[in-house]
């Protein structure tokens, strides 16, 4: 089973964003008990697929979470594209 691209995609784009400031994804990960190692190598792209109960609770976690809620942009959505 995947997971639908779109919600993937979003998550991808949240963790490299949360990754540019020091220490919040160590804390995001401490925080929702996720791993460091896996939400690191997602941010810097070395994984391109991730195991669908991960992603579902990273996405869980991202939607609950008011410190990192900024960084769920969703690139599909018009009010949210550059141009």
């Amino acid at each position: 089973m995947s997971i639908n691209q779109q919600p993937y995609q979003v998550m991808i784009t949240a963790l490299k964003g949360m990754h540019q400031y020091t220490g919040l994804l160590k804390n995001f990960s401490k925080k929702h008990n996720l791993p460091y190692s896996t939400l690191i190598r997602i941010a810097k792209g070395e994984t391109k697929r991730c195991h669908f109960e991960v992603a579902k609770k990273i996405l869980s976690a991202l939607k609950c979470d008011n410190e990192v809620q900024l960084f769920l942009i969703d690139p599909t959505q018009p009010e949210n594209r550059h141009g």
